[in-house]
């Protein structure tokens, strides 16, 4: 018998969002994989600023926003307002930054260079 792993991810990544959340995300990626992806690195990166690793509900990890400007991804925690989180999306790749929501950051030289290293690839 076969066992679809992706539909296995796939429902097993639902628990870990809100309606919102899968709203937001689908409403700048039009692919599910990458969607869901992004957001769970989001909270990923976030439960690691935490210290908490995957030992907290990531409920409570609840992104408030999500907006698309020159190539980035940035995002707004419900409650952890004192964070952001950036992420960059190439092909099936994404990176994503947590930062104290403070923080003067300007990745627009980083997310280049990450496109330029993916088209080598």
């Amino acid at each position: 018998r076969l066992i679809d792993i992706a539909g296995f991810l796939f429902d097993s990544m639902m628990n870990m969002f809100t309606q919102q959340e899968i709203t937001l995300a689908n409403s700048y990626l039009n692919d599910k994989a990458s969607a869901y992806t992004l957001l769970w690195t989001v909270k990923e990166g976030l439960s690691k600023i935490l210290k908490t690793g995957m030992m907290i509900d990531f409920n409570y990890l609840e992104l408030d926003s999500l907006d698309y400007k020159n190539g980035l991804y940035s995002a707004s925690f419900k409650n952890f307002r004192q964070y952001k989180s950036f992420s960059i999306v190439l092909d099936s790749y994404i990176v994503s930054i947590t930062c104290p929501k403070r923080t003067d950051i300007d990745l627009t030289n980083f997310a280049k260079h990450l496109t330029h290293l993916n088209l080598q690839s």
